[in-house]
């Protein structure tokens, strides 16, 4: 544990409501142990011999909190290339180019896996097929994820390994689609990419452990370099369990990682019998458990009879007009529009049915555990919300509150229903980045479902967590505050459903206190209080005072977990 310190001559930013205007914090045994005035705090702090930080006229705030963050796959995948950074106009040649060089740096018999391609963003719009595949690694499981994690792509290998050239049964919750010759195309979809996931995981891991670790050392270092001091790390299967346990005891992990239990076999298999959330050691200690609700690019969605009328003909005109090649997109990928019960039209997809849904709620808060239900499109988020209604009460006593991933499409209605049962709606703004021009699509054919609705949710009363979702999506969380306010897509400058921006002050408590609350955590973390753990970060400008459209260009100078510098230099600020 680092030894006492006192920080001033800056401003700061405490994350309180009620804190007043303060000047200067002291920091003793690894928590904030003063607040307030720089004469009276500098006074208590020569009296226990702290060290002095002259902020210089920078800013300190507390440590961001990405409330939904692969780490395990951030780190796993650290040594393939990431083929989403290919140049703008790239086809599926140059993916399949990629993939065949790191086949060729990666000897050995087990599974190859790659991740990062953008389908939508390929000159093809598709994904590569097995027999493309074939050809750069005919004797291997090949598995390539696409930059969302919910399709991908296997070759021939892979397909074998699983036991689907042809598959006998398509996996429930999933697609394997077929051509002409009745053999799969190479594609594979939610349920089918998350079994396939999980295969090529578990043969990465058996012998390579060590190598983990050590990626996750560097992938730590790399989020407290963004002011990241915790995260949630949104789907921890049981063999993973061990190794967050030897990087604790090790002293490997350099930030706070909060374990959300799966099971083995998939990301949509429940873990509900685990370790209670909280327990565990401080370092990572278990977090919600994870419940997949709908799908990623197939995420379930109604509409009215009438919003679908509405839709159609702001496709009609969109396209005539000859600016619609995003909306038709948005409009035609996933599974067809279809009637349900309810007289409304839906489409994607829905994985649990509402009584196999409750009774997993239940068994869960029996052993102890908190529940993140995966919720994209208003289908699942009603579905959730049901569940909540339900059984609810079973929560209450439990770490945290019910936890909704992703909340991506909303109306005000559904808002004030997650409102009502208590549920904080984890966000990822920083999707206007890397999603913008699908998302303008999609509110452009239906306004009252406008994407990532962060004011229509916190009008209603909705506590919200910021996440990147990681690493579907870029994990700095000051670009993604920039996003929340400005709403601006950053390829190309236009905005996305700006009535759904959000002040600086709201995005910013997203990321600090909003996150902690999600993890359970925000009597300890999330602000720069009396008591809390002093994870702490020194930025060059304050987030709340500069123009919105310059808060992504903020510079992170240090980063403090548990009063210990993680990040930066202890000579420059």
């Amino acid at each position: 544990m680092a030894g006492p310190v006192v920080f001033f001559g800056g401003s700061v930013v405490t994350g309180e409501d009620s804190a007043g205007i303060v000047e200067a914090v002291l920091v003793t045994g690894g928590r904030v142990a003063g607040v307030g005035s720089e004469v009276e705090v500098r006074r208590r702090a020569r009296d226990v011999g702290a060290a002095e930080v002259d902020l210089g006229g920078a800013t300190l705030v507390p440590g961001f909190i990405d409330a939904h963050h692969h780490f395990l796959f951030g780190a796993l995948d650290r040594r393939s290339p990431d083929l989403h950074r290919v140049p703008a106009g790239a086809g599926v040649a140059d993916i399949v180019g990629l993939i065949e060089q790191h086949v060729a740096r990666t000897p050995g018999a087990g599974w190859v896996r790659l991740f990062g391609y953008s389908p939508a963003d390929l000159r093809e719009h598709r994904h590569p097929t097995r027999e493309e595949l074939d050809r750069v690694c005919p004797d291997r499981p090949l598995l390539v994820i696409a930059l969302g994690m919910h399709s991908g792509a296997l070759n021939s290998a892979g397909f074998d390994a699983m036991g689907w050239l042809p598959p006998k049964t398509v996996p429930d919750g999933g697609r394997i689609p077929f051509g002409r010759n009745g053999l799969p195309r190479g594609e594979v979809i939610e349920s089918a990419l998350y079994l396939a996931e999980a295969a090529s995981r578990g043969s990465l891991i058996a012998n390579g452990g060590d190598a983990w670790l050590v990626e996750a050392r560097a992938h730590g270092r790399d989020l407290a370099a963004v002011g990241i001091t915790r995260v949630g790390d949104a789907a921890v299967s049981p063999e993973f369990d061990v190794l967050y346990e030897r990087a604790v005891s090790g002293g490997m992990l350099p930030i706070t990682l909060h374990r959300m239990p799966i099971g083995s076999e998939s990301l949509m298999a429940a873990r509900t019998t685990g370790p209670a959330t909280g327990s565990g050691r401080a370092g990572s200690p278990v977090g919600a458990a994870k419940l997949f609700l709908d799908g990623g690019e197939a995420c379930a969605v109604c509409l009215s009879v009438g919003e679908t009328v509405r839709m159609l003909g702001r496709l009609v005109t969109s396209t005539v007009g000859g600016a619609g090649l995003a909306a038709v997109r948005a409009a035609v990928s996933g599974n067809m529009i279809r009637p349900g019960r309810d007289l409304k039209l839906h489409r994607g997809m829905l994985f649990w049915d509402q009584r196999a849904l409750e009774s997993t709620i239940v068994s869960a808060a029996e052993h102890g555990l908190q529940t993140a239900q995966h919720a994209m499109g208003n289908a699942a988020i009603a579905q959730a919300t049901r569940a909540l209604r339900t059984v609810g009460d079973r929560l209450d006593k439990l770490p945290g509150r019910p936890r909704l991933e992703h909340t991506l499409f909303c109306g005000p209605h559904l808002a004030t229903r997650v409102a009502d049962v208590g549920a904080i709606a984890v966000v990822s703004p920083i999707w206007l980045d890397e999603l913008g021009e699908a998302f303008r699509g999609a509110a452009s054919l239906v306004p009252d479902l406008p994407p990532i609705p962060m004011c229509t949710l916190a009008s209603a009363g909705v506590t919200l967590a910021g996440a990147s979702d990681y690493p579907s999506a870029d994990y700095a969380v000051l670009p993604a505050i920039q996003a929340a306010v400005t709403r601006r897509i950053t390829s190309d400058g236009t905005l996305c459903s700006p009535e759904e921006a959000v002040t600086a002050e709201q995005a910013f408590r997203a990321y600090t206190m909003g996150s902690a609350a999600a993890l359970g955590v925000d009597d300890i973390a999330g602000s720069i209080a009396v008591g809390k753990q002093a994870d702490l970060v020194i930025l060059d400008k304050n987030p709340l005072e500069v123009e919105p459209g310059s808060i992504g260009s903020i510079r992170v100078l240090r980063t403090y977990v548990a009063g210990k510098l993680v990040h930066g230099d202890h000579t420059v600020i």
